[in-house]
């Protein structure tokens, strides 16, 4: 008998028993890092970024929308044209600059007095420079969230799709966090089950799981 307790349906080549893997779904709800979650759990880092990263994948799927889909106004533009023409340049003016880091990471060593440097993609492309600034805010608060889970390089991922991504699982734990009641500080209460909080996304999260690998499993029958 595996010591991590009964099979997992969640997952189909799983290393962890279902409590494990709820528990890691919290974690990842919680925007937990993965250097931590994976001492919580007990298994490597990179089992824990491979679990986080498969998570955050299955955000793109519209049954999360609700929680993510005000992205494109975390840069915080005031009027609809400044909206409209963030989301027009979004995915690639700004994916640009995420790709493109070196300034970022000079900037929290140290080495640099702004995180904006002259090279940056989105000078002169929001109408001012405040407005190009605001941009780039939005584009060094990702860096930011991804360096504090500790995930940095995503290799073979265009840039525009891997920007996509990250700025939804962003987007999608700052909403859990804004609305979801809390038992603690920085602890969720996975009872409350309103529209966006931490309860109904778990619940629905936890399902397509389950649903995925129902799906896979009846595939590779018909196959039998």
């Amino acid at each position: 008998m595996s010591p991590r307790g009964p099979a997992n349906p969640l997952r189909r080549h799983a290393k962890l028993g279902l409590a494990e893997t709820v528990q890691v779904v919290d974690l990842f709800a919680h925007g937990v890092g993965v250097n931590t979650a994976a001492c919580a759990i007990g298994i490597s880092r990179k089992t824990m970024r491979g679990l986080y990263l498969d998570l955050r994948d299955r955000l793109a799927d519209p049954l999360f929308v609700r929680w993510h889909r005000a992205n494109a106004a975390l840069v915080s533009l005031a009027g609809a044209e400044e909206i409209a023409l963030v989301k027009a340049a979004l995915f690639e003016l700004l994916a640009e600059c995420h790709a493109q880091d070196t300034c970022y990471r000079n900037f929290r060593a140290g080495r640099r007095a702004s995180p904006i440097c002259r090279a940056c993609p989105l000078h002169g492309k929001f109408g001012t420079p405040e407005k190009d600034a605001l941009a780039a805010e939005a584009v060094n608060s990702l860096r930011a969230f991804y360096h504090g889970l500790n995930i940095y390089a995503e290799d073979g991922i265009a840039p525009v799709v891997l920007f996509r991504r990250r700025l939804i699982h962003m987007a999608t734990v700052a909403t859990l966090m804004q609305n979801s009641r809390k038992l603690s500080a920085i602890r969720m209460d996975p009872g409350e089950k309103t529209f966006l909080s931490f309860g109904t996304f778990r619940e629905i999260l936890i399902g397509h799981m389950l649903t995925y690998f129902a799906t896979e499993r009846g595939i590779i029958n018909s196959f039998l």
